[in-house]
């Protein structure tokens, strides 16, 4: 997840962008039947 936010913050940083840590969250969407194998506290 980390690399994942660690890509979109060089994204917007290259679009003159800036990722507002305070405002950020994530929202994390999985099939009833997919293994929870990556976030497994979610």
């Amino acid at each position: 997840m980390e690399r994942c936010v660690i890509s979109i913050r060089q994204w917007m940083k290259t679009n003159m962008l800036k990722l507002n840590d305070d405002k950020t969250e994530i929202l994390i969407i999985r099939q009833k039947s997919a293994p929870n194998t990556i976030f497994p506290k979610v």
